[in-house]
Formats: C-alpha cells, sequence, structure tokens
C-alpha cells in the first residue's frame, strides 16, 4: 500500500542524477558527490525524526481544521522551511569544497532526507494516510525539491555575478518569487486537504504545479545538455 511513497523520491532522485550526469565534460558530473549527499541526508533525516519524536514532536505541525491559512503556514514553517533551511547552511557551510561544488549537492542532500522525513511526517502525524499522502504529495516533495535546490543555486549566481547588471533587480526580484511559489504550493495543497476543500481547486493546482515543474525541468536540462553548464549553474 505505502510502496509508491516509499520508492518514489529516491527512485526520482536517480533517475535526475543519472540524466544530468550524462554530461561527461563538467567540471562536476551529477554522480559521486550526490550519492554521498543522498545517503547523508537520509541518516540526518533519521536523527532529525528521532529528535523531533524526543523532545519537539509538541511543538511541531497539527492539524487545524478549519483554517486553510494557519494550517498552510504551520506546513510551510515545520515541513518545508525549517528542514530545508537546516540542509541548506549544512551544505554551505559544511564543506570546504569551491561554492559551485556545495550547491551542486543541495538537490541530492534534500531528496535523501525528505525519502526519510515525507514518509515520517505522513504517516506519524495522522490517523489514516489517504491516497493524498501515498500518490500526490511524494510528487509534489519531488517537484518542490527540485525546484527550490535549483532556485537557491540561481539566487545565489545573481548575487555573486549579476551585481553590476542593469537587469540585477528584476533577475532578482524573478528568482525569489520562484522560490515562493516553489515552496508555498505544495502546504497550501495539503492544508486544503486537511481541512476538506475543494477538491477540483486541489487538482487545479496540483496540475499547474506539476507543469511548472515539467517546465522549469526541461528548460534546466536544455540549458545543461547544449550548453555544456554544471547543475549548479544559474539558470535565469
Amino acid at each position: 500500500m505505502y510502496t509508491f511513497m516509499i520508492v518514489f523520491l529516491p527512485l526520482a532522485t536517480w533517475f535526475t542524477i543519472s540524466l544530468f550526469g550524462t554530461n561527461k565534460t563538467q567540471e562536476l558530473s551529477v554522480s559521486e558527490q550526490p550519492l554521498k549527499f543522498f545517503f547523508l541526508g537520509l541518516f540526518l533525516a533519521c536523527f532529525y525524526a528521532f529528535f523531533e519524536v524526543l523532545f519537539i514532536q509538541s511543538l511541531t505541525y497539527r492539524q487545524t481544521r478549519n483554517s486553510i491559512i494557519l494550517n498552510t503556514l504551520l506546513l510551510f514553517c515545520f515541513d518545508y522551511f525549517l528542514p530545508s533551511a537546516i540542509l541548506f547552511l549544512l551544505v554551505f557551510f559544511g564543506s570546504k569544497k569551491s561554492y559551485e561544488q556545495r550547491m551542486t549537492n543541495l538537490f541530492s542532500f534534500m531528496a535523501g532526507f525528505y525519502s526519510v522525513y515525507m514518509v515520517y511526517s505522513s504517516l506519524l502525524r495522522y490517523e489514516k494516510t489517504s491516497a493524498f499522502f501515498i500518490f500526490v504529495k511524494p510528487i509534489l516533495i519531488f517537484c518542490f525539491i527540485f525546484m527550490f535546490s535549483q532556485g537557491m543555486v540561481a539566487f545565489f549566481n545573481l548575487l555573486k555575478k549579476e551585481k553590476e547588471s542593469e537587469k540585477f533587480v528584476s533577475k532578482i526580484s524573478l528568482a525569489v518569487l520562484f522560490l515562493v511559489i516553489s515552496s508555498i504550493v505544495p502546504p497550501l495543497i495539503q492544508a486544503m486537504y486537511v481541512t476538506g476543500k475543494s477538491l477540483t481547486i486541489r487538482i487545479i493546482l496540483t496540475i499547474l504545479y506539476v507543469f511548472l515543474f515539467s517546465v522549469f525541468f526541461c528548460i534546466r536540462y536544455k540549458s545543461f545538455s547544449t550548453s555544456s553548464t554544471s547543475f549548479s549553474e544559474d539558470l535565469i
């Protein structure tokens, strides 16, 4: 019953790493380092879940059935922002490798973490695990991981390389807007589900979000395969 929820994210991560690792001319191909960080993410998720159960479970997300806004904010904070911020800080400050190498590994690090944490949070916090958590949430989480990690790469590359550009402000604004959309839509969809709001709106939002991911993924791969840029190069 839970097979899809358990295996989808690792398989999707493996596919992405394989796809973006086929360009052998890259200074850092997406192969050994992402695999290493994926397993580090798995280990960290186990530790984080254990720590949460023992010490901070009472402070983490609790469903507020009648409020979409409050549920969205709580889910965003505890399921998306806090874990992502911790993982980003660990990747950014926990390595002596170059900036590009550190940022490249953010995707696989997040994928490893959420492969465990998503299953843990879905099974522990809800009395009944429905089709939404088994099939929809894993897809939303994968889309979020890819768009957020690559959006962060683009954002920091803009800060590093485009400060003197005439379009610097507009590019930064676009990057920030993209990060906000990629981060807030999944918890919004889940909040609408747990509060029992319109199924039609949830379906439309899910389709639009997956479509945005698909467009971004294709553009990212085209940029990677045709211009010989690394996985962490600026997209915007």
